[in-house]
C-alpha cells in the first residue's frame, strides 16, 4: 500500500483512485476512513495535464458511481463518463456509456459509443488496445451497441489475447 500512497501523493491518477477506494471500502486490512478517502478524491479531482484527463475523468466517474470518497451520485458519474468518452476518447468510458445506453434501451446512443470505441486504435499503446479489444469483444458477444456476432466477438477476444502476449513479452524492456 505504501507504493500506492507514495504514487498518489506524487500525482499518479490511478493510485489516487486506488487510495480513495481502499479507504472507502476498507481494503487490504486497512480500516475504512472517510476523511482519508475524501482527501484522495480531492487529489484526484485536481486539474492534471491533458495526457491524463481522460483517465482522471473516468476515475472520478467511478468514485461517484460507487461513492468512493464522495457521496454516491449516478448523474454526476455519467457526466464524468461523458467528458472522458467525448472529449478524451477514453475507451473504458466509451464502453461504460455503450452499456449504459443499451440498458436504457437508447440503442442509437449505445451504437454511437460502440462506434467510438471500435474506431480508434492505439498502435503505440498495447495496454489501451488490450482493454479496447476486450470491450469490443464483450459488445459483440452480448449485442451491446451492435448486432450480436459471435465470430467478431471471438476475433476481438483473440486480438485481446495476442495484444496481451505482446505486451507481456516486451513489458520487461
Amino acid at each position: 500500500m505504501n507504493y500506492y500512497q507514495e504514487a498518489a501523493d506524487k500525482g499518479h491518477v490511478a493510485s489516487q483512485f486506488k487510495m480513495c477506494q481502499i479507504y472507502s471500502e476498507g481494503l487490504y486490512d486497512i480500516p475504512k476512513d472517510s476523511e482519508k478517502a475524501t482527501h484522495y478524491f480531492n487529489l484526484l479531482n485536481k486539474v492534471h495535464t491533458i495526457q491524463v484527463e481522460g483517465t482522471q475523468n473516468n476515475k472520478i466517474a467511478l468514485c461517484y458511481l460507487h461513492g468512493f470518497g464522495v457521496k454516491k451520485d449516478l448523474k454526476t458519474a455519467y457526466e464524468y463518463y461523458h467528458k472522458a468518452a467525448d472529449e478524451f476518447s477514453h475507451a473504458n468510458a466509451q464502453f461504460k456509456l455503450c452499456v449504459y445506453y443499451n440498458q436504457k434501451n437508447d440503442f442509437l446512443k449505445s451504437q454511437h459509443y460502440f462506434k467510438l470505441l471500435s474506431d480508434k486504435q492505439h498502435p503505440e499503446n498495447l495496454t489501451r488496445n488490450n482493454e479496447r479489444y476486450r470491450n469490443i469483444s464483450y459488445c459483440y458477444a452480448h449485442g451491446i451497441g451492435t448486432p450480436k456476432v459471435e465470430e467478431k466477438a471471438a476475433l476481438y477476444k483473440q486480438m485481446e489475447i495476442d495484444t496481451g502476449r505482446r505486451f507481456l513479452s516486451t513489458s520487461w524492456l
